[in-house]
């Protein structure tokens, strides 16, 4: 089993993958109030508090990790670094699995993440928020070894979100588009984040 520091660093070599082959071709259910749900996920033991203090470090409230399907575990967390327009920027990404294989990493930055064109191969993928003009735009395909890949990005309230995800038989397209739907109409909504713990409690209700 790898460990918690050997996860991340495979996480971050899946998304720089993803985001290298951007660059080579480069050069809904409703609540009470009718907003859209997306359940806020739960944490390996330990990886809230961290999740937590890796947040306060950043320059912007990034929004807890949600999604809609079943069996989604939030595995790592961990902050890197992307090109801005002046240097980097810090780059919150969260690991999460489907009963122990990786499903996607969500990342979340201030950072201008340009996306114009797609790898060779691949094919466009477009994702529309349940409603509203939001929308996320990327593609899904292969990487060089045959594994199925897919990658999509939107940005709103001035703060970039990317889902880098591996596509298989426990994560398939159309859970990918049916975690980034939900995503969409969270980010989407005119609110102030939170902890993970105090959105999944607003999203509950009292119990």
């Amino acid at each position: 089993m790898l460990s918690v520091g050997g996860r991340a660093r495979g996480a971050a070599c899946a998304l720089a993958l993803v985001l290298a082959l951007l660059g080579a071709a480069c050069g809904a259910l409703g609540g009470s109030d009718g907003a859209p749900v997306c359940p806020v996920l739960s944490f390996a033991p330990g990886l809230e508090r961290e999740w937590d203090a890796l947040s306060a470090s950043l320059d912007f409230a990034p929004e807890p990790p949600c999604a809609r399907g079943g069996r989604l575990l939030v595995a790592v967390v961990f902050v890197d670094r992307t090109p801005a327009d002046r240097g980097f920027a810090d780059r919150l990404n969260t690991v999460v699995e489907r009963d122990g294989t990786r499903a996607f990493v969500f990342s979340q930055t201030r950072a201008l993440v340009p996306f114009t064109q797609i790898p060779d191969g691949s094919r466009r993928l477009h994702v529309d928020a349940p409603r509203g003009a939001l929308a996320a735009d990327g593609f899904v395909g292969r990487s060089p070894s045959g594994a199925g890949i897919a990658y999509l990005r939107w940005r709103t309230g001035g703060v970039t979100y990317e889902v880098a995800a591996s596509i298989h038989r426990a994560f398939t397209e159309r859970d990918l588009v049916a975690a980034v739907r939900s995503m969409l109409g969270r980010t989407g909504q005119p609110r102030a984040p939170a902890s993970p713990t105090a959105a999944r409690r607003a999203h509950e209700g009292p119990g």
